[in-house]
């Protein structure tokens, strides 16, 4: 858990640091999603209710595809990078968050990362062998060339029973806040309950922090599951409210790599007894699972 910095307080002012959820003004634009976005909202942001998280756990497709239960706002870096504020209009607040959280990730993760490497470096002996491509992700680090292009942004808004089935996230690192409990991960051989203190956030691994230790940072398995039967779908009233109970909202950040970027294990790391993580080019990566969260495979 790291703290977030009182707004006003010296800590606030010019340091990094991610931007404090929203969540009256995601709950209040789930109403309105509900309805329907206009063709500048489709362009800018998704909205999705079908992931199967669970399926990305498998190397193949041939589970049945169980949708979870809860409402996704989703945002990428290219629409919160390169789109202009009069293109975002009364949304540009998203873009914004996206834009701090963004560059308090990457610049602390590019920290830790290389730190992490060069001790793991001078501890082996081991040389690395990152000039020998340029899409290899620690020499893009190295000469600054990473730009983290494929990060994503998500606010989850989950009803009475609603349900994230257990899976890991496909990038280096997750930041994640939320307004109420039902987080679990899987943490010594059993599922525990993962309460965030109030003003902090949650940072954990994925899978490419897992793949460049080689397993040494395993990718935290987790999931949310509320107690109480998911409803059925939400009707609609008159006006522009919805009648679905929200009871938990979660906005987490997905620090991934550009889509070229090659992540291999630190040589320094390596065993050589055939368990070794095999490299991965982050873009093919996501999409296999994305693809099976999605049923498209």
């Amino acid at each position: 858990f790291l703290e977030l910095p009182k707004r006003g307080s010296k800590a606030s002012k010019g340091a990094l640091h991610p931007a404090k959820p929203r969540y009256r003004w995601f709950r209040e634009l789930l109403d309105v999603t509900m309805y329907g976005r206009t063709a500048a909202q489709r362009r800018l942001f998704a909205f999705n209710s079908g992931e199967d998280l669970k399926r990305t756990l498998q190397t193949g497709g041939n589970s049945k595809h169980h949708a979870d239960a809860r409402y996704n706002f989703g945002v990428t870096t290219d629409n919160a990078l390169k789109r202009t504020a009069n293109e975002w209009g009364d949304l540009v607040w998203i873009a914004n968050d996206f834009k701090q959280t963004w560059e308090f990730a990457a610049r602390t993760l590019e920290e830790e990362i290389l730190s992490y490497s060069n001790q793991i470096q001078d501890a082996t002996g081991t040389i690395s062998t990152d000039e020998a491509s340029s899409d290899d992700f620690l020499a893009k680090l190295r000469s600054k060339s990473e730009g983290w292009m494929c990060s994503r942004f998500r606010h989850s808004l989950y009803p009475s029973g609603g349900v994230c089935t257990e899976h890991t996230d496909y990038g280096f690192a997750t930041l994640q806040m939320t307004n109420s409990p039902g987080l679990q991960a899987f943490i010594d051989g059993r599922w525990q309950q993962v309460d965030t203190p109030d003003d902090c956030f949650l940072l954990f691994a994925g899978d490419m922090l897992e793949l460049l230790t080689n397993g040494a940072v395993p990718a935290l398995l987790h999931r949310v599951n509320l107690d109480a039967p998911p409803p059925p779908h939400p009707q609609r009233r008159s006006g522009n409210r919805s009648s679905l109970q929200i009871m938990r909202q979660c906005n987490i950040f997905f620090l991934q790599p550009d889509r070229t970027s090659s992540v291999a294990p630190l040589p320094g790391l390596l065993r050589d007894d055939g368990t070794d993580h095999e490299a991965v080019v982050y873009g093919d990566w996501h999409l296999r699972k994305s693809t099976l969260a999605f049923h498209r495979y």
